[in-house]
């Protein structure tokens, strides 16, 4: 029984990360609830990779990866409410699945530094030598 030879593992997928506090400047949200907050911080992403990323929509659970440290940070910053108390019961359906998506874990990855969120800008360009780039350390 011949066996076909195995497939090379796909190119890794380009990316920028960019530090946690670096994004939370340049979002520049002081108050807020969380769907504000998301906002903003969805749209600093997409803002600092858009020149890579050629009007692709950024998708947190397809695009965004972070540790785990990391993500909670976040999300205590996402809860925290004009006065820092939590989140209230209201919240809108769209913006309760959008932090469902952060909150599932599906950002989560050991392999980004702690402190850092990468941002994956799109399919790898065989031979162009930019297989990452680290950002506003």
């Amino acid at each position: 029984m011949s066996r076909l030879p195995a497939s090379p593992p796909p190119p890794p997928r380009p990316y920028a990360e960019f530090s946690l506090g670096f994004v939370l400047l340049r979002s520049a949200i002081e108050h807020g609830g969380a769907g504000a907050r998301l906002d903003a911080i969805e749209g600093t992403l997409a803002q600092l990779v858009r020149r890579w990323r050629a009007g692709e929509r950024l998708s947190a659970a397809r695009d965004v990866r972070m540790a785990p440290g990391t993500l909670d940070t976040l999300l205590a910053w996402l809860e925290s409410g004009d006065d820092g108390d939590a989140v209230p019961a209201a919240i809108d359906p769209r913006t309760l699945g959008r932090l469902g998506v952060y909150a599932s874990g599906a950002v989560a990855d050991e392999t980004v530094p702690r402190g850092w969120i990468r941002v994956y800008i799109g399919a790898t360009r065989p031979g162009s030598g930019e297989e990452s780039r680290r950002l506003h350390g």
